[in-house]
């Protein structure tokens, strides 16, 4: 799905504080921790930046790559075959679904548009 900050396709930068505007910080789930956009964000992005631009908590995406709903892939590290390794999300992938669901959604699904869409001009004939 396209970020929900303005469909702005942003980089994440871990910061305490920074000058970016409220809407374009999103909180990671840890209270502590924000996460800003500053440039492109990247096609392959981990738990915690994916979750600052989908809108989830990182414990969500984390539950989501583990029941592959998500275009993830677990890397490990060489050097520790044992561990959890890191999950990386394509961010491609997941922004070119979004843009195909409207298409195959049944007819009311569309309805939430007339909100948007009525005649205004009419409304003040009555």
């Amino acid at each position: 799905m396209s970020s929900r900050f303005s469909g702005k396709s942003l980089p994440v930068q871990a910061s305490g504080e920074s000058d970016v505007s409220e809407e374009e910080v999103a909180c990671t789930g840890n209270k502590k921790k924000k996460l800003s956009y500053q440039g492109p964000l990247a096609k392959l992005v981990t738990i915690d930046r994916f979750a600052a631009y989908a809108g989830f908590t990182t414990g969500a995406i984390r539950k989501m790559c583990l029941r592959g709903i998500l275009p993830a892939h677990q890397m490990k590290n060489p050097n520790n075959p044992e561990g959890k390794g890191t999950w990386y999300i394509n961010r491609d992938l997941w922004d070119k679904l979004s843009e195909q669901l409207p298409k195959i959604e049944p007819q009311e699904w569309h309805s939430w548009k007339d909100y948007w869409m009525y005649d205004r001009k009419a409304s003040h004939k009555k």
